[in-house]
């Protein structure tokens, strides 16, 4: 039921164009059945190209693949928490709080990974929990083979590995190392298959967006350990702090604050019950949340969605336990206050938001009308969220192919024309005759000087070689 309606909600706010760069890209490579940027989801590429087949519109066909792998998590979950907590409206209450808090319903009506991502986490974790409850060398192995796919879907899944062998070492009464084995060998045989599309097709089709190509073994491994992004840096501790709060208050926003005391008082719940599927779920919430929580991308809180699905189902497990109190009616009616509440209120905040979206073209009119204005021959040079949108429209709808697309990046990048160390070594390398057209001009930027600007977007520049 909370599947069901989950997916209605997402089909009718759906977003009907391709999005902003990164889902931009995502909707290109599925559509080329190419090579997304490191560490690579060639999982969603399969997936996204499977259902082009079936839309005109490729950014279209991987939108709904947004929304129906992301209702099929809310589903899990709703199973999971009926099983564990055996109340259905505690189950369907927060499966439904999931499904509306506003990081899970932005992106499951536009291209991205992270929620096509949590269903495959999600569906590793129900069925290494079936195996649990009744152990089965099958169900071990089909969990660790959707396991081992979840790694083509987003690679740091790899940090849950601690918690799913804590499940099963704690579970095996007799040949427990064997089925550790028995999960490693058949998560690592799958994954490392999922993951060397990457570097076989990235031979065929140059991948955008990538500082290595891994197209061979040391650019596959600096490709998979996303090595260009060098998010690794040590910070200081002020900044862990800092973040941590941020992300606190994010956290405790998108369950607007009542949901998380339920958490708090559902893991306590947990922990006395069911302490080993605890440890496991904690293990993947700590991990998850601490990682990204110091991760040094600026949109490191739309990557934690595995810590939002377990988080739910403490939920679950605190409303369980409002509802399952012997004879105290007053608990009983606080519950469904709180949960009627809780799924009503993040409907009403962020509905007319999604809805308006559904009805905006935005970035389909922006493409369009840069087509339009820019000259012939033109180089056209834009931040990596305009750049991938005109390349799709460029590629899959053979768009002004005479325009040349340029990332406005200070560090390499691939194109099938070529490849360009630095953006204004490319434009430096031109006839003076080739028009160049930028988005922005960083202020300070030596040799760049602006010709003219043809609208609130595009400038023509040209480049002094002799300044740098």
């Amino acid at each position: 039921m909370a599947a069901l309606a989950s997916l209605a909600i997402y089909l009718l706010t759906l977003v009907p164009e391709v999005n902003w760069g990164d889902s931009a890209e995502l909707s290109l490579q599925a559509y080329q059945l190419g090579v997304t940027h490191p560490p690579g989801c060639p999982v969603h590429t399969f997936l996204g190209k499977l259902l082009t087949l079936f839309f005109q519109e490729p950014a279209l066909a991987t939108n709904v693949m947004s929304a129906v792998c992301t209702s099929v998590t809310v589903g899990l979950l709703g199973w999971i928490a009926l099983r564990t907590t055996g109340n259905p409206f505690a189950a369907l209450a927060a499966a439904l709080t999931f499904a509306l808090s506003p990081f899970i319903w932005e992106k499951a009506v536009v291209t991205e990974i992270y929620n096509v991502n949590i269903c495959f986490v999600a569906l590793a974790i129900a069925l290494t929990l079936a195996w649990y409850r009744k152990p089965s060398i099958g169900v071990l192995c089909v969990a660790a083979v959707v396991f081992g796919i979840s790694l083509g879907t987003y690679l740091a899944n790899l940090l849950f590995l601690p918690a799913f062998l804590f499940l099963v070492l704690h579970r095996s009464q007799h040949h427990r190392w064997m089925s550790v084995g028995v999960f490693l060998l058949a998560a690592g045989i799958v994954g490392s298959l999922v993951l060397s599309w990457s570097h076989f097709r990235s031979r065929v089709i140059v991948p955008v967006g990538t500082l290595y190509i891994p197209d061979t073994p040391a650019g596959f491994i600096r490709y998979l350990t996303g090595a260009q992004y060098q998010t690794t840096t040590i910070h200081t501790p002020a900044f862990y702090l800092k973040r941590l709060m941020e992300h606190g208050q994010l956290f405790a926003k998108n369950f607007l604050g009542v949901g998380v005391m339920l958490g708090l008082v559902g893991l306590w719940q947990q922990w006395t019950k069911h302490r080993a599927i605890c440890i496991c779920l904690l293990i993947i919430f700590v991990i998850n949340f601490g990682y990204f929580t110091s991760y040094a991308a600026l949109d490191y809180f739309y990557m934690a969605t595995p810590s939002y699905f377990v988080f739910a189902l403490w939920i679950a497990y605190g409303l369980a336990f409002l509802f399952d109190q012997p004879g105290r009616l007053a608990f009983k009616i606080i519950g469904v206050i709180v949960s009627i509440a809780l799924v009503a209120g993040l409907f009403a905040w962020k509905s007319p938001v999604r809805l308006a979206r559904s009805r905006s073209t935005q970035v389909t009119d922006f493409a369009l009308s840069s087509f339009e204005s820019l000259p012939e021959d033109a180089v056209v040079v834009s931040a990596w969220r305009r750049f991938v949108p005109l390349l799709y429209f460029q590629e899959t709808r053979s768009l002004r192919q005479d325009l040349i697309l340029i990332e406005r990046k200070d560090e390499t990048r691939h194109y099938k024309h070529g490849t360009a160390t630095r953006w204004q070594d490319y434009v430096e390398s031109l006839p003076d005759s080739a028009p160049v057209f930028i988005d922005r001009i960083e202020p300070g930027t030596p040799g760049v000087h602006s010709v003219r600007s043809i609208d609130n977007t595009w400038h023509q520049i040209t480049v002094d070689a002799a300044s740098h």
